[in-house]
């Protein structure tokens, strides 16, 4: 039964990647098997309009356009996540992007200490559309600290 889930999960991941452009995607769930109970658990907060709490619903969206699909016959269906904000999204993705300082640093490493004493792991961030750098944790008293490099930093290029 493993290797059958190995094998269908192995073939959505190869038309995904046949079809999509995405530069980075993951299948949360293998197909046809129920999700794992410890997501279903999560409470989502109450949306409100004027103070009225809104109840579960049906939305119906008209797509306008669909630029990076291919050709879509007339009368077929189309399905997409919507996502409802406080803000429309361009004005959230141009909020995210104020509140960040950009530091010069210049780390040197040397034979005496080879360790720059720092972790860094690869991310999609939601305002970008490339996988970005992020420091996941800096060790104390060691080269990156003293330089001023702080955890969940985003690190643009390196050398």
């Amino acid at each position: 039964m493993s290797k059958l889930k190995n094998i269908i999960a192995n073939q959505i991941r190869g038309i995904v990647r046949k079809k999509h452009t995405f530069p980075n995607y993951k299948i949360r769930f293998k197909p046809f098997f129920s999700p794992r109970a410890d997501l279903e658990t999560e409470v989502d907060p109450q949306l409100q309009v004027d103070g009225n709490d809104i109840g579960n619903g049906v939305l119906e969206v008209t797509v306008l356009s669909a630029s990076r699909l291919p050709f879509v016959p007339p009368g077929s269906r189309m399905y997409c996540t919507v996502c409802v904000d406080s803000l429309p999204w361009k004005q959230l993705m141009a909020e995210r992007r104020k509140n960040k300082k950009i530091v010069t640093l210049v780390l040197v490493k040397t034979p005496a200490d080879p360790a720059l004493g720092m972790v860094v792991k690869d991310e999609l961030l939601p305002d970008r559309l490339q996988p970005v750098v992020i420091i996941d944790e800096v060790t104390p008293n060691s080269p990156a600290h003293q330089a001023g490099v702080h955890q969940v930093g985003l690190i643009n290029k390196y050398l």
